[in-house]
């Protein structure tokens, strides 16, 4: 199912680069460890918590959420991005969706609402999970965080 008006609205966020957030529900969160956080923090600054809808899975060393608009809401931390350019090429490449990697990539990148905590909505560049998700265990909450807690404990 497609919604063409709020289509046409996101393809004119991203033509005019009104598009300047991006979503994190997994090893990017605010908080985490990596040398990807280190290289990636001059590009974007922490804004909050938020939720996006999809469906979001364990894959073993890391999270995936498949795109599903009437999918469970998917916890997470939103960025202001202060350079797409250089941010993207680094995450492109950290989430196998730039062409160097061969179709189908494991990640695509698209632009979706979400929801800040403070109830504000907000469109949010994801990257969502192209690979088969047989096998893998969905996470019903929605918070990969608190999966692995509980999981670890």
């Amino acid at each position: 199912m497609t919604f063409p008006a709020i289509d046409v609205i996101v393809a004119t966020m991203i033509e005019t680069g009104k598009c300047k957030h991006f979503f994190t529900y997994g090893t990017l969160r605010q908080g985490g460890q990596g040398d990807i956080l280190s290289r990636v923090k001059p590009y974007w600054v922490w804004e909050g918590s938020a939720f996006i809808h999809g469906d979001l899975y364990d894959l073993g060393k890391y999270p995936g959420v498949v795109k599903n608009p009437f999918g469970t809401k998917v916890l997470g931390d939103y960025y202001r991005v202060l350079d797409e350019d250089k941010l993207f090429t680094l995450l492109d490449d950290y989430e196998e969706c730039s062409g160097s990697f061969p179709e189908p990539r494991e990640y695509f990148r698209e632009v979706v609402e979400g929801q800040t905590s403070d109830k504000r909505k907000v469109l949010l560049w994801v990257y969502f999970y192209n690979w088969s998700i047989a096998g893998f265990q969905k996470i019903e909450s929605g918070d990969y965080r608190a999966w692995l807690l509980s999981e670890s404990g």
